[in-house]
């Protein structure tokens, strides 16, 4: 690809990262079927080995935290459900972090910033502190004091949770629940029930 954020490329860059058709063509020999979780689930472990490769031939492999984490889960996307805000968490850290450790605490997006700013012994910004909690403790396998409360935020949606509950809120405009009752957001809703098919019932039905 020659689109990027900054402008289109004259020549496509020099990379050892594998082409995207050969994603499709290795699924394929495979026996698999190149569907889009397929593709993208190959496409994401493409990218990762060629960050460790290079990460190891700059001899810094072991010298980095390397942290994976998404925005979002698969199922119940741009929503505040289990199934769109729980996500997994994958950390490698040679020397800080034994390999196959499994910690049952739960983080927010919203603390990897001041896990770093902790991490990095910096200080926080002048304007003031940070949203979000550092979890630099609970990755060096130290005692991690945790909220205990977390909470979500998806358009006009709200949720608060503990390790026991959650309470999600929707609160619609007048005029965003005249549009669903229309029979354009209809329409279009359907539409996107092909690819989210939880999605127009949800909607109907609020």
């Amino acid at each position: 690809p020659l689109v990027t954020p900054a402008g289109r490329l004259e020549a496509a860059p020099e990379t050892t990262h594998p082409s995207r058709q050969s994603v499709v063509d290795r699924l394929k020999n495979a026996g698999l079927n190149p569907t889009h979780r397929a593709v993208g689930t190959v496409w994401l472990d493409d990218c990762l080995g060629v960050l460790r490769q290079e990460l190891e031939a700059i001899g810094q492999l072991d010298n980095t935290l390397i942290v994976y984490q998404t925005d979002h889960s698969v199922f119940g996307k741009s929503s505040c459900h289990v199934t769109g805000s729980r996500t997994g968490f994958l950390a490698r850290w040679p020397g800080h972090i034994p390999a196959g450790t499994v910690r049952s605490h739960t983080v927010q997006n919203l603390d990897f910033l001041p896990t770093l700013v902790d991490l990095l012994e910096l200080e926080n910004p002048p304007e003031g502190p940070l949203d979000g909690r550092s979890y630099a403790s609970l990755l060096r396998g130290e005692a991690y004091d945790s909220p205990g409360v977390w909470f979500n935020e998806v358009g006009i949606a709200r949720s608060v949770q503990t390790p026991e509950f959650k309470y999600i809120a929707v609160r619609c405009q007048r005029r965003q629940v005249d549009a669903m009752q229309s029979d354009d957001q209809r329409r279009v809703m359907n539409q996107i029930g092909q690819y989210v098919p939880w999605m127009p019932e949800y909607y109907h039905r609020h």
